[in-house]
Formats: C-alpha cells, structure tokens, sequence
C-alpha cells in the first residue's frame, strides 16, 4: 500500500494562514465521511519486525496488511477473512498481537435467532491468524466435543476474550471463557488454540486484567450483599500463601458512586497496586496500594483541573519497565510526562503537531509507533526508529482536507441555575465573532455517563466537523449527568432527565445566541443514543428553542428503560434510581416541532421498541415526524452503506423539514 506522506502533510497544517475574511470553507465530501478507514489499529509486532493495521482501499472491505519494518517502500501482504469464518456479512472488528508471528482477530458478524427485531443483534468470531492468513484457528474451540442443542446455541455468541499477552512467554496467552453457566481462565496456545484452565470464576466475581510478572493474575472484583445493600470490592491474590483476600479499603458501596478502579501494578515495585479513586475529591487522581502493608501509602499524581484518567508506562517488547506518564480529562486527553526522557521525546514531536494528541507507542525492537490526532485531523501513524527518524506510515482519512477546518475548542457557559457546563465548540474555518451568525446544531452525547473530545470523531455520529465544513456552529454539551469532567458535575444529573440536564443543552445554544454565534432561528438539536432521548425530549417541552430535532437510536420511554435497569440488582442502585424525570413517551402529545427519527434493526443497546413507539405515538396525534429503520445497523453504523443512509436522510430532512439550507 501507498505510504501516505503524513508527517509532511501534518506540518504543513500549522503554517497555514487564517484567512482575512470569512468566506465558507469548502465542504467534506460526504463520501470521505462515510468511507472505512483506509488504515486503522496499526500496531508493532512484540519483536519489532512487522506491523500490522486493518486497511481498506478504494473503498473495499477491511482486511489485514502486514508489513516488515526493514522493507517499508515494499508492498504489504494484504489479506481478508479465510478459514471457517469466511461467509456473508462478517467483518474485521479488530486485531492485537499474540506472538511475533499471529494476530489474534475478533470478526463481526450479524445473528438472527428468531422473529422481532429483539433477536436481531450482532456477535463476534475469535480467531487467530498467521501473517500469511492462511491459517485461522479458533481458540479453545468446541467442535470437537458433544454439546447439547442449548451449548450449541450460546456457541454462536462470542465467548472469549484476552486477559494478558504474556510478554516472557512467547507461545501462550491468558484468555477469558465466558460459556453457558461458568467463566473460565485459560492458559491458550497461540500455535494451536488448545487452552490449560488456570482458574475457574464464580457468577459474583469478574476477573480484571492485571497480570503480575510471573503471568500469575493477581485481581478480580466481587459484589456481596450487606443488609439491603450491594458493596463491590476488590480481592488480591497473594502467592506466598496462595489465597485470596479482601482488603477493606478496596471495598465501597455501590450506591455511594466510589470511582475506584485498579490499573496495574507499579512496574518497578511489585507491592504497589495502582489505582483511580475519586475517594474524597471532586476529581478523580492516581494513588497505590501496598499489598504487604494492606494500606494506602502513597497519591501518586492529581491535577488541579481535570479528572486523572489513568498510567502510560513505556514497555520493551511489550513487557512494561516503568511508568513515565499520566493521562488528563482534558479536551484531548493530554498526557502529563514525569519521566525526563519520555517528556523529551513527547516535547520534540509535539513541536511538529502543535495542538494534536501525540501518543508514543511501547518500543519492540528499534520502533515505535507515533499516533497523532486532532480534531481537525484523522488518525496518522508514523514508526519512530531508535528514537530519533520518523516515517511516515499512513493517515485514516487521507481525502479530508483539514486546512479547510477549524479545531475544536473546549469553552464553558453558566446553565440557569449557576452550575458550570463545559462544551466543545467546533465553527467553519475563518469564521470570526461579527461575522453572520450561523445555523446551528446542538450535539449531546451518549450515555448519559459519557463524554465528547477534541479529536477526530469526538462525537456519537461523525457531524461536527461534517456540518461545521457546510457553514454550521456545532456545539457539544458536558451537560450534567456527563463523567469526566468531575463527581459535582457527573450527580448533578441524577433524576434529571429531560428537566435540568435538557436545560443544560437549551442555555448552551442561549449563550451561542448571546455570543453572537448562533442564529436563533436556525437551530437544531440532534443527537444519538441518549442524545436521540434528548431530541425527543425537546420536541415535546414547553417552548423549544429549536426548529427541528434529529433523534438516532434514542430511547423514549423512561418507564421501560427504567424497568430493564431496575432488573438487575446492581444496577438498580447505582443507576436505576437516578433514571427520573420527564418522560417522551408519556408527552408525544405534545410535540410542536418536527423530528426525524431513525433507528437500526439490529440494535440491542437501545433497542428499536422505542423509536417505534415514539414514532406511533406522534403519528397517533398528527405531529410531524418522519421515522426511518436502517436495516441491519445495531446501536451505531459499522458499514460505509449504513453511514451514507444516516447521513443522507439527515442531510435531507435539515434541508426540507427543518427548512435550514446549506
């Protein structure tokens, strides 16, 4: 494949010249926004001789390059899905490294197991393939042995899952089987997909994925009944006495919301767990845990603005040697560097991409793989040799052309009751404040526990820059309810579904307006998942200060969403309770505004019930709508054809319905 010269591309970008006045960029092509990745998941084989992405050309379906580091100018192997797996409908979802030469691959394929489009969903194949694929072997698989007709059954759905690579043991893994009534650990041969069980797991308990360096697995999570209450705590395994305890400090209840999450053990101290805790503080930090003392003993890093997402350590041929870094909840999830020479290194990159997420990959060999993102440029990859040449290996995206776009900004407002509500603001390129204000889209996200970004793709569906690139202010609220962004912000939200979490998206596109922005007569709220909630919510509230909603793979009934999550025990006290407030469903009467409704057939996330019924509900008392089934889409397009019907019937209905042109 065509090295794409991305490090030339990329510099070039920060020395172009705003213009003098604003003139409307030229528009991404729709096709660029719906095409696969044209490279995507490039990754360093463990002893730095080959890389591997999944890449798609002209258009065609994803498959597997390999290249060899020493013979970049030379073609890549390329190859798509064989063995037992090749049939109608199954796609790449994503490939890791196992052994210097397999990848193991998880497809995706469409499953049907009945009528209604509640047994229309997705599942997942595993295999492992060598780098000519030419042979796949489906790990620990059951063909061999009798199953009954329900075994069979639950062997259609994807049952295993990686838990470590082992890093000093080149030929084995530690895999997660997840069957009909147990969950198993498996030591699993990469050569020939056969597993030895290392542990078996009871239905309270979930494994987590840290690993000592003897390959031994040191954490799982429980949850036990107290009285009335669920509590969730962490047991660590410990190998001199080979037992298992349960530190009081590493157990909270559920209802209280801890953010208590283990990330690895210290890599150059063995008696030092790691963990995220919000324990105490709005936002949340890194502290570590000794095992032997049983305590707490030490707040690695906490920053005075963001939340602490988590640890970079630098690894050698995989295996970690030391933490270097720690990651932000700032707008580009920055990584703030303690070690020296990882700071260097960062420092001398970032200088090339000034406002771009350089991420600096683990060193296997002589390379490194550099990422570099921003929210005017898609994923490009470069191989760092020896810390000190680049090259350019290819970018995601090459047909958009980002001089033509304008980056995201982070920016705040004050919602009507004071709290303060952080956004992400993406304007066309050159656009200035006294300029013409501008149609206007009101995005939020997912979730409602959930977050946007400032990078490529920050967003549930791909619109930002799509609909800022065709003259449109784009503006993404952290409204309350949103993680990340700390515990004040995160509660605020509890029982406020559609009241005070829908004020928050309406006093954003009102301070737009006060900025001079927004046009308030050409603006819209669109939104997926549950931001296709709030787009129902808004068509049905008082007063909407939009002309129009769009609303994909929402969810309109609280009443029935409430019920599935009051179901489980667990969740029923850390969520299920705060799932109050103003309900669509309940209040389609009330619609005055058009709304465009769309929803895939295969969604088993928010599942197609309640667009149906929100749709029934506004056609039973003469509102305007229009309510589209794309078929065989679950809870998000995962096919170029899927992402070109989305965005042709919403570019359409803003057109005509909402009467907003562009």
């Amino acid at each position: 494949m065509r090295l794409a010269s991305a490090l030339t591309a990329l510099a070039m970008l920060t020395l172009a010249t705003p213009a003098l006045a604003w003139t409307k960029p030229a528009p991404i092509p729709m096709e660029a926004m719906v095409a696969d990745p044209a490279m995507s998941q490039m990754q360093l084989s463990p002893d730095g001789l080959h890389l591997a992405a999944l890449t798609s050309i002209d258009g065609q379906a994803p498959a597997i390059s390999i290249w060899k580091t020493d013979s970049l100018s030379t073609a890549p192997k390329r190859f798509g899905i064989g063995g037992a797996a090749e049939r109608k409908g199954v796609r790449f979802a994503s490939i890791t490294w196992v052994a210097a030469d397999r990848l193991f691959v998880i497809l995706q394929q469409p499953l049907t197991t009945g009528a209604g489009a509640e047994n229309r969903d997705y599942t997942g194949l595993a295999r492992i393939v060598d780098l000519e694929g030419k042979e796949w072997i489906e790990p620990l698989s059951t063909k061999s042995v009798r199953r009954s007709n329900l075994e069979s059954f639950i062997d259609k759905f994807l049952t295993v899952s990686i838990v470590d690579q082992l890093p000093d043991d080149p030929r084995h893994i530690l895999m997660l089987n997840s069957s009909l009534d147990q969950v198993e650990l498996f030591k699993v041969d990469v050569y020939t997909g056969r597993g030895e069980k290392v542990m078996q797991l009871s239905e309270r308990e979930s494994l987590v994925g840290i690993v000592d360096a003897q390959g031994t697995p040191r954490v799982k999570q429980y949850a036990e009944l107290k009285g009335a209450d669920w509590a969730v705590g962490y047991q660590i395994y410990e190998p001199d006495t080979r037992t298992w305890v349960s530190p009081a400090e590493l157990t909270y209840m559920v209802r209280s919301r801890r953010s208590l999450s283990p990330l690895r053990f210290d890599p150059q101290n063995p008696d030092l767990l790691l963990f995220v805790d919000n324990e105490g503080s709005d936002l949340s930090y890194v502290r570590g845990y000794s095992i032997s003392k049983r305590a707490w003993v030490e707040k690695l890093f906490e920053h005075p603005q963001y939340e602490v997402e988590g640890v970079v350590t630098q690894s050698v041929g995989g295996k970690p040697t030391a933490i270097s870094g720690f990651t932000l909840s700032d707008d580009i999830y920055s990584t703030y560097w303690a070690d020296p020479e990882m700071a260097a290194l960062h420092a001398g990159l970032q200088r090339q991409f000034p406002g771009a997420r350089v991420s600096i990959g683990g060193k296997n060999g002589r390379h490194r793989i550099i990422q570099v993102v921003s929210s005017t440029q898609p994923n490009a990859y470069l191989l760092m040799t020896d810390d000190k040449t680049v090259q350019p290996l290819g970018v995601s995206n090459p047909a958009i052309d980002s001089s033509q776009l304008a980056p995201t900004q982070l920016v705040y407002y004050t919602a009507r009751d004071g709290l303060r509500i952080p956004a992400f603001l993406t304007l066309p390129k050159g656009w200035k404040k006294g300029d013409a204000q501008l149609p206007t889209i009101i995005q939020p996200h997912g979730g409602p526990w959930g977050r946007n970004n400032a990078l490529w793709g920050g967003g549930d569906v791909p619109v930002t820059q799509y609909f800022a690139s065709r003259g449109f202010a784009v503006l993404q609220p952290q409204f309350r309810g949103s993680t990340g962004f700390g515990d004040r912000l995160w509660k605020a939200g509890d029982e406020q579904w559609g009241l005070a979490m829908q004020d928050d998206k309406d006093d954003g596109l009102a301070w737009l307006v006060s900025e001079g922005i927004a046009d308030p007569k050409q603006a819209l709220i669109y939104g997926f998942s549950y931001g296709g909630f709030a787009a129902m919510a808004a068509v049905v509230r008082d007063n909407p200060p939009y002309r129009c909603a769009i609303s994909g793979a929402g969810v309109s009934s609280l009443e029935r969403l409430g019920s599935l999550w009051r179901s489980n025990r667990i969740q029923r006290q850390l969520q299920g309770w705060t799932l109050k407030g103003m309900d669509p469903f309940q209040n389609a009467s009330k619609a005055t505004i058009p709304i465009l409704i769309y929803h895939g057939d295969r969604d088993q996330t928010a599942t197609l019930w309640h667009s149906e019924r929100f749709a029934g509900a506004l056609r039973g008392a003469g509102k305007p709508h229009k309510f589209v089934v794309i078929k065989d889409m679950p809870h998000g397009a995962i096919t170029p054809e899927m992402r070109r019907e989305e965005m042709s019937i919403v570019d359409d209905f803003i057109r005509n319905e909402c009467g907003i042109a562009f």
